[in-house]
């Protein structure tokens, strides 16, 4: 019996301490290393002195929900009903915020968020404002994303009301980044992709993007050491930095 009240009391008082920032849910798996990368970037943008510091945060990696691109492009089995439950398991565990690391799965953002009352936070949106307050004078943003990305026009949409244009890759460029997604950074290959996406920057620098977007959560694994002579723009390493200001200004506030 006393050890119970112990526990109930040191749950309370676990509760209360955590009441004081808010806990972030990550509907992750699409793919595994995206999720793991973005993880990556949220611990590095967090400035602390002991692990108590760091950011609460619960994530539901599925990597069996369908893919995004062959929904998009040739009808394939719809992810959302695999979403859609990854996120009612992130509201079982109470999280505050939400966001999905996988850029073409914004598709369905409208109709996540009218599942929920818990914020889900866009990549797209995010990145988006950070390019308009971070380079306020360049015209050209150059896209690199999947076919499905590409083909629902998500970042178009989401760029519609700035004076920002959207550049994106030829007909046979988009095919060959699409072969090095899928046949190599999807299967550990990174390496292997990183002199072809590179020479397709360098083209679309040379069309006249001003800078990069890494559209697909999986190119950042390969660009990420390499120079170009524009920005890179990578959506999570911005999502990451937004997430952690958002989350410990909070608790500053408290």
């Amino acid at each position: 019996m006393k050890r119970s009240k112990r526990l109930l009391s040191e749950w309370r008082t676990l509760s209360s301490e955590n009441m004081k920032e808010k806990t972030l849910g990550i509907i992750g798996g699409m793919g595994p290393e995206a999720t793991v990368y973005f993880l990556k970037k949220i611990t590095k943008a967090t400035h602390v002195e002991k692990d108590q510091d760091h950011i609460h945060i619960v994530i539901d990696s599925n990597p069996k929900i369908p893919d995004r691109t062959k929904y998009i492009c040739e009808n394939g089995p719809s992810p959302l009903p695999s979403l859609v439950k990854s996120l009612k398991q992130l509201e079982c565990f109470g999280v505050d915020l939400i966001a999905i690391p996988c850029n073409t799965a914004h598709y369905f953002i409208d109709d996540l968020r009218a599942e929920t009352k818990i914020e889900i936070i866009s990549i797209l949106e995010t990145t988006r404002d950070y390019i308009k307050e971070e380079y306020p004078k360049i015209r050209n943003v150059g896209l690199l994303a999947t076919s499905g990305t590409l083909e629902s026009k998500i970042y178009q949409k989401t760029f519609s009301n700035t004076k920002y244009n959207v550049l994106t890759p030829k007909k046979e460029e988009q095919k060959k980044l699409m072969e090095n997604i899928y046949n190599k950074i999807k299967r550990g290959k990174v390496e292997e992709a990183q002199s072809s996406i590179k020479d397709l920057c360098e083209k679309m620098i040379k069309r006249g993007s001003d800078l990069i977007v890494t559209g697909c959560t999986e190119i950042p694994l390969v660009l990420e050491n390499i120079q170009l002579s524009v920005p890179i723009i990578d959506p999570m390493e911005v999502t990451a930095n937004y997430i952690v200001r958002r989350i410990k200004s909070n608790s500053n506030e408290k």
